[in-house]
Order: structure tokens, then C-alpha cells, then sequence
């Protein structure tokens, strides 16, 4: 069984794939069963983006570390 990051990793993975077909292949690409075509590249970004943030933050909390910064107001 993936863990989540593995999991998150792997969809990071298939929407950056995506992208890359759809910019080089023409007007249309493939994943997760669904077909994107140019005009859906704003979305795709938007999911590459998200998805890349959630990536992030579960390889920090692998890690024992977090995102969160407090700051000091002076």
C-alpha cells in the first residue's frame, strides 16, 4: 500500500506528464482516465501547483519538521 506522500507523489507525477502531452502532443493528453486538451492547461497548473504544495508538506512532516514560521512583530 502507497503511503500518502507516495500517493501524492505519483499524481504530482501523472498531472506534470499531462502538461508535457498536452503542450508537445498537440492539443490533448491523458490521466487519470480523463482527457485534457489545451484550454484545460489552466486547470492542470492549478493541480500541478496544489499538488506540489501537498508533496511538500508531507515530506516535511516525514521529516519532523513543519511550515509553519512565527514571527516576531517589532
Amino acid at each position: 500500500m502507497a503511503t500518502a506522500l507516495e500517493s501524492a507523489q505519483a499524481r504530482l507525477d501523472a498531472y506534470i506528464a499531462a502538461e508535457l502531452a498536452v503542450l508537445t502532443g498537440g492539443q490533448e493528453g491523458r490521466v487519470a482516465g480523463r482527457q485534457w486538451k489545451k484550454a484545460d492547461l489552466p486547470e492542470i497548473r492549478a493541480a500541478i501547483k496544489q499538488l506540489q504544495a501537498e508533496v511538500e508538506d508531507l515530506k516535511a512532516q516525514a521529516s519532523g519538521q513543519s511550515r509553519l514560521y512565527t514571527g516576531v512583530p517589532r
